[in-house]
């Protein structure tokens, strides 16, 4: 990895942030994962495969959304997609800095908002006027894995104007979404994009720190294990799109987790066993709450659905998130 200094920008607010400014490590990252993009192989912690090499489950999936067709069943789970949930969820830690008590997060991911048609209104409904410190999203944009992304602009654009986070929006990429898709929503929309960056977050003379990975299901580089492992004094939350690199950041020294990726599962057994995960490695972290040593996680079952657009035995969700410090006798 080539080393780079990193500078910083105060661009002031409530929240006094000061904003990483680092164009080479960008720079370095945006070539490495177009040559990725481009190569159409899937890069993973466990290593790399070929282009083409899930050709067999997505031809799975097709004869899947037939048979739910033939059965009757395809509208039911339709409609169960549509129907998102709002969780809120309180968390408490020993080290959350006392300014920082009660700070509030709105936690998006898998949105794939162009799915289907209305998927953007009821994510938006969803969500409309929360009123949170800090809103971040954890990838997958769209619905496709590659091709154009200039149809979820609009749509995004709408759902950032109905919150209005105190400390602003940050993201980082999932396996369906491209660095030009990621650049778009950072100059066109204000999320702030990490990719395999941190920032701080103030109140008066305490902080807390942000991590974001790109995405290590597909576009997985040495990268997100060093921004992840680095070893961090500060409270800190990694924003990764898969639970997969879970051990890494608990290592590191981080204290919170947020991921999604796998949907919950999305067509669940009763009880909400998922059937498949789509993930390399921690298939335990799939949904839900979770804990890795000293750190805590939650991976969402997401907003979104890709596939056939249905689910069974699982919801879509919008997560809140209340931090808190854990009362000391």
């Amino acid at each position: 990895m080539e080393r780079t200094q990193e500078t910083y920008e105060d661009v002031g607010g409530p929240s006094q942030r000061l904003i990483p400014v680092s164009p080479a490590h960008r720079k370095l990252w945006a070539r490495r994962r177009k040559a990725m993009e481009a190569s159409g192989c899937r890069h993973s912690p466990i290593g790399v495969k070929p282009a083409g090499a899930n050709a067999a489950f997505e031809n799975a999936l097709s004869l899947f959304e037939v048979l739910l067709k033939s059965c009757g069943l395809y509208q039911v789970g339709h409609v169960i997609a549509r129907d998102i949930r709002v969780r809120q969820i309180d968390l408490q830690f020993d080290n959350l800095p006392e300014r920082f008590d009660g700070y509030t997060i709105l936690h998006l991911t898998d949105l794939h908002i162009d799915k289907f048609e209305g998927l953007d209104d009821a994510i938006i409904s969803a969500v409309a006027g929360a009123d949170v410190d800090l809103c971040v999203m954890t990838g997958d944009f769209r619905a496709a894995d590659d091709g154009p992304h200039e149809q979820i602009m609009p749509p995004m654009g709408q759902l950032v104007a109905a919150i209005q986070p105190q400390d602003g929006f940050y993201a980082v990429l999932g396996n369906h979404d491209d660095h030009q898709l990621g650049l778009a929503i950072e100059q066109q929309l204000g999320i702030r994009l990490l990719a395999n960056e941190s920032d701080i977050i103030r109140r008066g003379n305490s902080q807390i720190r942000l991590i974001g990975a790109d995405d290590v299901n597909r576009f997985y580089t040495a990268d997100a294990d060093r921004v992840l492992s680095g070893g961090h004094e500060d409270f800190t939350i990694a924003l990764v799109h898969s639970p997969e690199m879970a051990t890494e950041a608990a290592d590191g020294g981080c204290d919170l987790y947020l991921s999604g990726h796998t949907h919950g599962g999305q067509v669940c057994l009763p009880g909400g066993k998922p059937l498949v995960t789509h993930l390399n490695v921690n298939q335990h972290l799939a949904s839900g709450q979770w804990r890795v040593g000293k750190m805590q996680g939650y991976t969402s079952s997401g907003a979104g659905v890709s596939g056939p657009p249905v689910r069974f035995f699982s919801r879509g969700e919008v997560t809140f998130f209340r931090l808190t410090r854990r009362a000391r006798i």
